[in-house]
């Protein structure tokens, strides 16, 4: 938590996994450029991953808090791109819009 607070102050993405905020809080925080999609995976591979099934309780434990916004990554290794360079991953290329929900990819998957 301490690390968290200080990391917050100087201006760094941190890891939310172990902050005590309700699944609520956390949907309410996360970015509103990608919700629950990766923004690592779409800047590196160009490709939608949808984190945690759409469920706050799975997707925080591999979240980043950064500039009082959650960000939802897709692995351990997305992660630490996101907690190395903030910046750079949230300013990656245009999102497809409007993005996909879970129900119309599930939709595309069983078409």
């Amino acid at each position: 938590r301490q690390q968290a607070v200080a990391a917050t102050a100087e201006g760094e993405a941190h890891t939310a996994e172990g902050l005590e905020v309700t699944d609520d809080d956390f949907v309410a925080k996360l970015n509103p450029k990608f919700g629950f999609y990766c923004p690592v995976t779409w800047l590196n591979e160009r490709r939608l991953h949808h984190c945690g099934d759409g469920e706050a309780a799975v997707a925080k434990r591999c979240a980043a808090e950064y500039k009082g916004v959650y960000v939802c990554c897709a692995s351990d290794k997305q992660l630490s791109a996101m907690l190395l360079r903030p910046e750079e991953v949230l300013a990656g290329p245009p999102l497809p819009s409007p993005l996909p929900t879970k129900e119309t990819q599930q939709a595309a998957a069983y078409g």
